[in-house]
């Protein structure tokens, strides 16, 4: 079974990154990272190249940089059905001897890499570049427990939660629907931003609460999207 979760999960993937698509998928990541290497660069400028300046700039904007690899892994995923269907290539799919599970946990699994390796990349330029390009004073650890908290549970969990909504979207919507539903995604984070940076709460408590709230949903996400997942569903809508 995990072999050939595995299988469907290397075919989206390749089937992804051969489309036109895919460009603007790392345009984004360009903005995204350009965006947040600016205003750290920005904050460092006017509170002083420290390690804690550092560590307060990227618990603000490593969650910025965050929205590209959950687009990457939405977009992933609401082509997985969605392109299939406009190929006229579903049926096929359908008709090969694997279990609903299977199909779905391929689809899910290719997001999930898709969308790890996006945050790694992404991260890796920003805090990379920012490091090395300026004369930062080691005065306390990078990793404070607020930051830890962003980079290794919330950013992650963000992205495995796009890429469960995408997959359960994606048997109801076509290919076009399903592009301005990922763009619409790309609001619900910016807005999440907005307000991270707004209300008056101790970073590390807001991550944490983010954090549980993210990884309720992420539960009831799989739940709901293993059980109501199947053929007929999607046979219907051929």
């Amino acid at each position: 079974m995990v072999n050939v979760i595995f299988e469907i999960a290397k075919k989206e993937i390749r089937t992804f990154f051969r489309q036109s698509r895919a460009g603007a998928t790392f345009v984004m990541l360009l903005i995204f990272a350009s965006i947040s290497i600016f205003e750290i660069q920005h904050i460092l400028s006017q509170s002083g190249y420290t390690a804690t300046a550092l560590s307060s700039a990227l618990g603000s904007f490593l969650f910025l940089a965050s929205v590209f690899p959950a687009t990457l892994a939405g977009g992933i995923c609401f082509m997985a059905f969605a392109a299939e269907r406009d190929q006229k290539t579903l049926e096929h799919l359908l008709s090969l001897p694997l279990s609903d599970n299977e199909i779905f946990l391929g689809k899910f699994l290719a997001a999930v890499i898709a969308g790890f390796a996006g945050l790694l990349l992404v991260f890796s330029v920003v805090i990379g570049y920012t490091v090395f390009s300026n004369p930062i004073v080691w005065n306390a650890p990078l990793l404070t427990s607020s930051l830890s908290l962003l980079a290794f549970v919330v950013s992650p969990m963000i992205v495995i939660m796009f890429a469960l909504i995408s997959t359960v979207l994606s048997r109801y919507l076509s290919s076009r629907d399903s592009f301005i539903t990922n763009l619409a995604s790309v609001g619900v984070l910016l807005g999440i931003f907005a307000l991270k940076e707004t209300v008056t709460v101790d970073a590390l408590v807001f991550n944490a609460v983010l954090a549980v709230i993210i990884s309720a949903t992420v539960a009831t996400l799989y739940v709901f999207g293993a059980r109501k997942f199947n053929r007929e569903s999607l046979v219907s809508r051929l």
